[in-house]
């Protein structure tokens, strides 16, 4: 098993990139014959990239559940294929990255809408002189804006040329990509390193802006709601059994045992919290694996259903067990949501689509829990659902980390509360003083 992943534990750069890529081919596999028809699951991808991908679109109702899956591989082999040609180590980050690509590829994100940002940055780190292996993994995560390309396909009141809207489209694109690197440099400064999905924030900051400007010139914005409700069975195995094979593989190239693992919680969540480097790729894996399980379990604890965007929930979750989360320090900000759902003046239900969504990405701000304790991060939680509810409409629904971008905005309020709490509470008494 350790040959067959060229797993070395000093140079495990090689090893988390099969891994990375052998998920990408389970997706494009089980996308090209879950349906029995690749032709039709192709016909699918090319429905994608010639429809709209705002917040929310379900990729699996737009082009069916082989469509949907196919570009979510694909799109994931692109993230896979970028980060090798710039030269980037493969790390915990990029788990996390690959990961929420394909999430995120099942409702909103395809290889067409995700090339020009990705040239973006790559324009950028030559302006500035940098390696493009600096900036990949921001570019791949920049790719959240994708849905501005088929935006602006379909909204443009000025032109009705699809040819130039397209070009358009790709332009606007490229500038994002050039625009959000420094951009998420400066917002990681804002929450120190609390915020795991730091891009997210910074490119609804870049965002609020570019739709600020288009509204100016009269294009109009306007949310979705499409969720599919006909797979549950079916994922459900899917995933039980993607995930299951990653606590398999951790515990096979661990040779055969779970030592390491109760060392994770040890780890506050705080980037960078690369596990990878931290404990090994094996006890990651298995980390991976758990979260990936728990997001599952819990989507169907409550009632709710495995749609597309919630997929990209669970796939998120698990990636990014790779950096930052951990089993542990995951669960208090869903407990937050948990709790505040059972107030009698609550306006919403644990299994509502956007409350699913919010649950399972809240886990971004972990951090809180693992530095502070668990109250901090119910709490957290608590605030996260709250906000995250009114902020898609403030960049017009085409960034993709809408989650990202709130819980940026509770960690800027929070932690600086949590941090005078703290050095109150570690102020010594007078008592104390005085004995001194």
């Amino acid at each position: 098993m350790k040959k067959l992943f060229a797993y070395d534990s000093e140079k495990p750069s090689r090893a988390v990139m099969r891994v990375n890529l052998f998920t990408s081919l389970v997706l494009i596999v089980f996308g090209l014959f879950v349906e029995g028809n690749p032709i039709q699951s192709l016909k699918g991808v090319w429905t994608i990239f010639t429809s709209e991908g705002s917040l929310i679109t379900d990729y699996i109702i737009t082009a069916g559940i082989g469509g949907a899956f196919l570009n979510a591989g694909l799109a994931m082999l692109l993230a896979v294929i970028t980060i090798r040609l710039s030269g980037a180590t493969f790390g915990g980050a990029s788990l996390g990255c690959c990961y929420i690509v394909a999430g995120f590829a099942l409702f909103g994100k395809n290889v067409f809408n995700m090339i020009p940002i990705i040239t973006g940055t790559w324009i950028y780190a030559k302006v500035v002189k940098e390696p493009f292996s600096k900036h990949v993994l921001t570019a791949l995560f920049a790719t959240c804006a994708g849905p501005v390309v088929q935006y602006c396909m379909f909204h443009n009141p000025l032109i009705d040329s699809m040819a130039i809207n397209v070009v358009l489209g790709i332009i606007l694109s490229m500038l994002i990509g050039f625009v959000v690197p420094p951009v998420a440099g400066i917002a990681a400064r804002t929450h120190d390193g609390m915020l795991i999905y730091n891009v997210g924030f910074a490119a609804g900051f870049v965002c609020i802006v570019l739709v600020s400007i288009l509204k100016g010139i009269g294009f109009e914005f306007a949310g979705r709601s499409s969720w599919c409700d006909q797979y549950n069975q079916m994922l459900t195995v899917f995933l039980v059994v993607l995930f299951g094979s990653h606590i398999l593989l951790g515990f096979l190239l661990n040779d055969c045992s779970f030592k390491g693992l109760l060392n994770l919680p040890k780890h506050s969540g705080q980037l960078p919290c690369d596990y990878v480097a931290l404990e090994g790729l094996p006890i990651t894996l298995v980390n991976m694996g758990i979260l990936g399980l728990m997001s599952t379990f819990y989507v169907l604890a409550v009632g709710g259903d495995l749609s597309g965007p919630i997929l990209a929930a669970i796939l998120s979750v698990g990636g990014f067990g790779g950096l930052g989360k951990n089993y542990y320090n995951v669960i208090w900000a869903v407990l937050g949501i948990v709790i505040l759902s059972f107030l009698p003046s609550s306006v919403w239900a644990l299994n509502e689509p956007v409350a699913l969504l919010g649950a399972l990405f809240s886990t971004c701000i972990c951090s809180f829990t693992g530095k502070y304790g668990p109250t901090y991060g119910i709490i957290a939680g608590m605030l996260h659902i709250s906000v995250v509810r009114n902020t898609a409409s403030m960049y017009g629904w085409i960034n993709l980390y809408n989650n990202g971008f709130a819980a940026g905005l509770v960690c800027m309020i929070w932690l600086p509360i949590v941090q005078i709490v703290q050095n109150v509470l570690k102020r010594p008494k007078k008592s104390e003083l005085n004995l001194k």
